[in-house]
């Protein structure tokens, strides 16, 4: 797992229009989590939490990254301990 992972992820949903797509049409985050290990991504949730925020953090507030809410991801660590 990498956080370098997650940040490229991140990166690629607020650059790549057609990958974003094909996220937001996941149905939910397991899926979503699936679709990005397909492509090539390996994360943890916390992780993705912390390269979304710290995208944030730096001023950066593109569409794509609210498609992928830090919300999310914290409801399904929440509800989910074991996953990380």
């Amino acid at each position: 797992m990498s956080l370098e992972s997650a940040k490229a992820f991140v990166e690629r949903m607020a650059t790549d229009a057609e990958f974003k797509d094909k996220v937001i049409y996941c149905k939910d985050m397991v899926e979503r989590k699936r679709f990005a290990a397909d492509a090539g991504y390996e994360f943890l949730l916390t992780e993705v939490i912390q390269a979304i925020e710290e995208r944030r953090d730096s001023g950066v507030a593109e569409a794509a990254i609210d498609l992928c809410p830090a919300e999310e991801y914290r409801d399904c660590l929440r509800s989910r301990p074991g996953m990380i």
